[in-house]
């Protein structure tokens, strides 16, 4: 059924809509983070290791986002294709 596939498609894209905008939130928070991480290892009042973690933290939001970015896209093509429109070509 076409209405069927239409609502699927909307809620799809939705729920992507909402994940894209959780992980670039996470991405800011891990920005923030990392950014103290590193004053306070300048300051010496953090060991390197607990630098590298905040990294690793920064470098798997990144990841994240761009795993989020590739969900969405994903999802608004198939919404359009359930509407019958072309799919976009992103471009990120």
């Amino acid at each position: 059924n076409a209405t069927a596939e239409i609502i699927a498609a909307k809620a799809d894209w939705h729920a992507a809509q909402s994940s894209l905008a959780a992980a670039r939130s996470a991405l800011e928070a891990a920005r923030e983070t990392a950014r103290i991480q590193a004053d306070r290892f300048a300051a010496g009042r953090l060991s390197s290791a607990d630098l590298v973690d905040a990294e690793a933290a920064l470098a798997r939001s990144r990841a994240g986002v761009t795993s989020a970015m590739a969900n969405w896209w994903r999802a608004d093509n198939n919404w359009r294709l359930a509407l019958g429109q072309p799919p976009v070509a992103y471009q990120y």
